[in-house]
């Protein structure tokens, strides 16, 4: 059985750690603010009322929640998107909280609710540094908030619109460049409706 060659160049290789990234787990970024999960109202409160029983996380159908990596008090959930992302329609973490850090809500409220926001490391973008047709950018986003735009010089710029972005961690974990994602989701510091 022959290798798969696929068309990168040597410097996507490089950003990507090898020619099949969309088949290897992307590493976990350190994040300056954690992204936690979408009842919780903000991380003060959040972090206050948790007491890390792990029901939300043993129980997360996505596997993007997991136990907090001292960015957040000692076994807090928070949202990690190596192995997936939130799903808006699912809200089950939202109902196992038995302190209250997670509040229960709907599959309507969840629809409108800021967790975080993406932001895109222009450096690492395959779309902008090679300008290869990057797929993972022009689909997978549930708002559909991440979009390619004419730049004034006549290129193109790839643009987050901030105030409708939800922070799901979709666009972060279909991202192919390795070992860690171009686009990484900041999350917010109290929770936003939009």
């Amino acid at each position: 059985m022959g290798i798969l060659a696929l068309p990168f160049t040597a410097k996507a290789l490089e950003i990507t750690d090898g020619p099949i990234p969309a088949l290897t787990r992307q590493k976990r970024r350190k994040k300056d603010r954690p992204v936690i999960p979408p009842g919780a109202s903000g991380l003060k409160n959040f972090a206050s009322k948790c007491s890390g029983c792990q029901l939300c996380v043993s129980n997360c159908p996505n596997q993007t929640l997991i136990p907090s990596d001292k960015s957040l008090a000692a076994l807090s959930p928070i949202l990690s998107f190596e192995r997936g992302y939130c799903r808006v329609n699912r809200v089950l973490c939202s109902t196992l909280c038995p302190t209250g850090a997670i509040r229960p809500i709907t599959i309507a409220e969840k629809s409108s609710i800021q967790i975080g926001r993406a932001v895109i490391d222009r450096s690492r973008c395959l779309r902008l540094s090679e300008d290869v047709n990057c797929s993972a950018r022009s689909r997978n986003c549930p708002a559909g908030v991440i979009n390619l735009i004419q730049a004034n010089g006549g290129g193109k710029l790839i643009a987050v619109e901030k105030e409708r972005c939800l922070g799901c961690g979709a666009r972060e974990y279909y991202c192919p460049v390795r070992p860690t994602s171009a686009i990484m989701v900041i999350g917010n510091v109290e929770r936003q409706n939009i």
